[in-house]
């Protein structure tokens, strides 16, 4: 497993469920974690400037103060608890050391692109459609990023109903620009995934 971008680390991968993982001593160890608590099943990290929270069983990860939903489960398994691989890899990682993200651009221009729209309400719960949140959220990081500075661009500003191929259209008309789709699933049955 490489996520070190050259240097030499034994991360000790184990199998599990026929999924490759890793412990959270690892973990430590490599992200240089001065501190690794565990209450229950409530496992704490923490250096400078990253704070991540883990629950044995779950597939909930709090990387300072922001919620993330892990591909499998924490696990504990003899005497160690695990995390996936492509947990580590594809969501950790890229959180934790963004500059280590191999050929990142700086960008200028973000693509802000809600879900949905028109008669296309995407899922509907009791609160109710995905439309309707996914442009209230959209708007909301609008007005963030453009305090920060950013460019924004909307596919959508209102309720309509816009193709995928226009929504593409639209972000590649932006050069360093990246494109954010913001949609809420739902299911009725457990999901799994990233």
């Amino acid at each position: 497993m490489t996520v070190s971008y050259g240097q030499a680390f034994n991360w000790g991968a184990v199998k599990y469920k026929g999924k490759e993982h890793v412990s959270l001593n690892s973990v430590k160890n490599f992200y240089d974690f001065h501190k690794m608590s565990v209450r229950g099943k409530s496992i704490l990290m923490e250096s400078r400037g990253v704070r991540l929270q883990l629950t044995s069983g779950s597939r909930r990860c709090q990387m300072n103060g922001v919620l993330f939903i892990l591909s499998s489960p924490i696990v504990f398994q003899n005497g160690k608890y695990l995390i996936s691989r492509i947990d580590l890899l594809k969501l950790v990682e890229p959180v934790i050391r963004p500059a280590h993200i191999l050929k990142a651009k700086v960008f200028n221009t973000v693509v802000l692109d809600p879900g949905h729209g028109g008669a296309d309400s995407g899922a509907v719960g009791h609160l109710g459609a995905e439309k309707v949140y996914a442009l209230k959220v959209a708007r909301l990081v609008r007005d963030m990023l453009e305090r920060r500075g950013y460019r924004v661009v909307m596919t959508r500003d209102r309720d309509i109903a816009i193709t995928r191929k226009n929504r593409v259209s639209i972000a590649n008309k932006y050069r360093n620009a990246v494109f954010i789709s913001i949609h809420f699933n739902s299911a009725r049955t457990n999901a799994s995934g990233i």
